[in-house]
């Protein structure tokens, strides 16, 4: 008994190093080891839950947080699990009960779901308690208050938030794009266009300075490639689009949601400079249908990583869009679209009179 109970401190303290030098994947091993020793351990069973959550693995960490002797503990770990895999009203409901000394990250937590129920003046309303009590001090925090209040509609509202918060453009590339993107919500598209060009040189100089590499450049800039494919097509400078969106299409972009909406305004750009093209529907349809979850019950639903990250109406356009191709091709009537894509005959029928695909950005939010 005496070696045993030495070998379980033994244990404990080699688990304590790893988790000091953030080896996520030691820890899993470590708590393994101990709950051997010691079925039910409490502070083993925190340790994996939190080294899951460090590693991504979201559903794993569920899974320990769910045994018996962690009920009614670590309920900020439930809401982010809840909140990274799209359960938005479980996480908001799970926040409730987070203790008061996690009233902060709490909070932060709540402005995201919000974001991402598209409730854009509840996600400003947390962001401003924050602000007020002192506590939105990060550059990633005040790029996010930026985000919802683009996503809220309220884009005028910009530069005197970034007066309050004392911040520039010049402080971050993400803070300069998210002011570029409110430039172009009020309609002032030159002015967008020049604030996202300036943005994406900044994040150049800073990210290579960094030592990525020009595909990992690529894929971190991929949203202000997006806007500023957006704010070409707007100025009828579709080729210019395809230009700059085609490496993309090409390439390896980690945020799906990005992807999607980088497939959706090439799919868009090429419609307006050569939709007659040879292959042309062929093309645009297999890039919004890789797109989909072909697990999903009838196969057309949005991948989870695409369907939780963007707002309704860029999901339903991306639908709508797909569904005009489908169209335009021969490939389905109205009333097959509708009847698989959610969508009703009224929606479509009414996409396919407008004679044009609709094409969209995104903000940048943590």
């Amino acid at each position: 008994m005496a070696e045993q109970q030495l070998e379980l401190e033994q244990q404990f303290e080699k688990l304590h190093q790893l988790i000091g030098q953030k080896q996520h994947k030691q820890v899993l091993k470590v708590t393994d080891a101990i709950l051997k020793f010691s079925p039910g351990d409490i502070e083993a069973l925190q340790c994996k839950a939190v080294a899951y959550l460090e590693l991504g693995e979201y559903e794993e960490a569920t899974k320990v947080l769910s045994y018996k002797q962690l009920q009614g503990q670590m309920q900020f770990e439930r809401a982010y699990c809840c909140y990274r895999l799209g359960k938005f009203s479980e996480a908001l409901k799970l926040l409730e009960s987070v203790d008061d000394t996690q009233t902060s990250a709490a909070l932060q937590l709540a402005a995201q779901v919000q974001f991402r129920l598209d409730n854009g003046q509840e996600c400003v309303q947390a962001y401003d308690k924050l602000k007020a009590s002192g506590q939105l001090s990060s550059t990633e925090h005040k790029t996010n208050l930026l985000a919802a209040y683009v996503a809220a509609g309220l884009a005028a509202s910009l530069p005197d938030v970034m007066r309050q918060l004392g911040i520039k453009p010049r402080d971050s590339f993400e803070i300069a794009f998210n002011r570029a993107v409110g430039l172009a919500q009020q309609g002032e598209l030159d002015a967008a266009e020049t604030a996202v060009k300036a943005a994406y040189k900044q994040g150049e100089e800073v990210l290579f300075d960094d030592e990525y590499t020009e595909e990992e450049v690529l894929a971190e800039l991929a949203p202000l490639t997006v806007l500023l494919a957006f704010l070409l097509i707007s100025s009828n400078r579709s080729d210019a689009a395809i230009e700059k969106l085609q490496p993309l299409a090409a390439g390896d972009i980690h945020q799906r949601e990005v992807a999607a909406l980088a497939a959706n305004n090439w799919a868009v750009a090429s419609f307006a400079t050569g939709s007659q093209q040879k292959g042309f529907f062929s093309r645009s349809i297999r890039k919004l249908e890789s797109l989909l979850d072909k697990s999903s019950p009838n196969g057309l639903c949005l991948e989870p990583d695409i369907a939780t990250r963007l707002n309704a109406e860029q999901k339903q356009l991306l639908h709508l869009n797909r569904a005009l191709l489908y169209l335009l091709s021969g490939e389905h009537d109205v009333q097959a679209i509708s009847q698989y894509d959610s969508l009703t005959q009224v929606e479509v029928v009414m996409h396919l009179l407008t004679g044009h695909l609709v094409f969209t950005w995104t903000c940048l939010s943590a």
